[in-house]
């Protein structure tokens, strides 16, 4: 019982280890874009008050979308190309 529990543990293991490598980094990637665009709406002069709140309550609510949509829609045709 003990091997069986043991080889399907290590099958598993063999099918998903990429995805265990892959997925960390992904998700600390996303991290990083949404913290990059969370202090984008913070700094931006461009921006009143009341829609940097609207922003930033949209990225740390709806994350990633909010952040995504944020840097396609939101961020000035300027600060693209810092």
């Amino acid at each position: 019982m003990l091997y069986m529990i043991a080889h399907s543990t290590l099958l598993v293991l063999s099918i998903l280890g990429p995805f265990l490598i892959i997925l960390p980094i992904v998700g600390l990637l996303m991290l990083a874009f949404e913290i990059w665009m969370f202090v984008d709406v913070v700094q931006n002069p461009r921006l009143t008050p009341e829609t940097k709140l609207l922003w930033a309550l949209g990225i740390l609510l709806i994350h990633p979308i909010g952040a995504i949509v944020y840097y396609f829609v939101g961020r000035p045709a300027s600060s693209k190309h810092r």
